[in-house]
């Protein structure tokens, strides 16, 4: 999968009708709408120029190999870049390996609480609006008694490519779950273009998590998420949903991982590492351990089944009673990733967890720097915020599943 460089410009006739995406800096205008394609409006020969000293912005780092192809159509005005070229017949071909730079940073799921959020009818009871289904908690949710064809629209400052989805059920009347949904974008709030739309199967239990991937390459600031279906519309009242997410970032994570743990001498397991990876946060559903001396770190292999990725951020989820037992949360967590699961590579900053404020309460963590390939993942929690006893609700990790093999890229006008 190529990055692709499309050069344009009017000058001299030339023309250029290749697919354009994004934007740069001086003596270019656009924005940056994917981090797929780049697109210059400037002649063919200054975008020849300019290359040697350009940055791209793109969710995505490391050293790229571009070819330029540029066609003067008769430009008889000398070498626009004497550094790239001593000659410039009517066809000049000139290769520039430069820095694909990390300039924007793309979090995980792209809501946040506290954004414009719009539901498709007030039918809601007090306090179950559709600004739950953002809140990053689990112990809240949307409930709307239209039933069918509800949802929301969401509302970003700016523009970003989703290509996932999380949904986690709420915590009672699962006759309320969607059973399906369209995820749809628009530019203005008014038209909207269908991104994904499928069939949700069946969570597994209350406060369950579902994930979905899609292709999707076009950057919106609107979002529109409707459920025209649940599980029993005759027993069903409502459409309920505890949280949203649109990702922008696939998950790497699933209950089917190989996962095995380290503890610290004398420490014990209460309910089992696979507790950590279960998409599941009810009140036993989470990686608990007990008599952990002071000072000692847990330690977490994980080996996920989707194989091969980059990592590009994570989410710790805390326990369903993290608010009455606050000093169980790790006083640190880092993650450090390996492609023989014997030599490790240091991937985050120690993060500190925040103190809860509700229960199974979502924390987002980005990773940025790093480009390279990891088959497994070591976790790595500190000691518990005071005693001996940690818990974790979940862990889910986020990036670029079976990264290819990065060649290049051409421009050819």
């Amino acid at each position: 999968e190529d990055f692709t460089i499309a050069i344009t410009g009017n000058s001299l006739g030339h023309t250029d009708t290749s697919p354009k995406l994004a934007g740069f800096p001086v003596d270019v205008s656009g924005a940056v709408i994917s981090a797929r394609q780049i697109t210059f409006t400037t002649s063919p020969e200054q975008a020849t120029a300019y290359c040697a000293g350009l940055y791209f912005q793109t969710k995505k780092a490391g050293i790229f190999t571009v070819t330029i192809t540029a066609n003067d159509n008769g430009f008889t005005g000398g070498p626009p870049a004497p550094s790239l070229a001593t000659s410039y017949p009517q066809t000049t071909v000139k290769t520039i390996t430069f820095a694909w730079l990390n300039t924007v940073t793309v979090g995980i799921d792209i809501t946040k609480p506290g954004d414009a959020v719009l539901a498709t009818s007030i039918n809601s009871p007090a306090g179950q609006g559709a600004t739950n289904a953002i809140d990053n908690s689990v112990a809240t949710k949307y409930l709307n008694f239209d039933k069918l064809n509800t949802g929301l629209t969401i509302t970003e400052t700016n523009s970003t490519v989703v290509q996932g989805l999380t949904l986690i059920s709420a915590e009672d009347a699962p006759e309320r779950d969607p059973t399906s949904y369209i995820l749809a974008g628009s530019h203005d709030g008014t038209n909207f273009t269908t991104i994904s739309s499928n069939a949700v199967p069946p969570f597994i239990t209350t406060n369950s998590i579902q994930s979905f991937s899609f292709p999707n390459s076009t950057a919106y600031p609107i979002y529109r998420l409707i459920f025209p279906t649940v599980a029993d519309p005759v027993a069903a009242n409502s459409m309920q949903i505890a949280d949203v997410e649109l990702l922008a970032q696939q998950e790497i994570t699933s209950s089917n991982d190989v996962v095995y743990e380290t503890l610290p001498p004398g420490a014990v397991d209460v309910r089992g590492v696979t507790r950590l990876i279960d998409r599941q946060l009810g009140l036993t559903n989470k990686f608990e351990v007990a008599s952990i001396p002071a000072g000692d770190n847990t330690v977490v292999d994980l080996a996920p089944a989707a194989g091969a990725s980059v990592l590009s951020g994570f989410e710790l989820i805390g326990g369903a009673d993290d608010v009455s037992f606050p000093e169980r949360r790790p006083s640190s967590f880092t993650i450090q990733g390996s492609i023989d699961d014997t030599n490790f590579t240091t991937l985050s900053l120690t993060v500190v967890p925040a103190a809860p404020s509700a229960n199974s309460q979502i924390q987002e963590f980005t990773v940025t720097g790093y480009t390279n390939i990891y088959t497994h993942y070591r976790l790595i929690f500190g000691p518990p915020v005071s005693g001996d006893r940690l818990q974790v609700g979940e862990v889910r990790l986020f990036g670029t599943v079976n990264n290819p093999v990065w060649t290049s890229a051409s421009a050819n006008q």
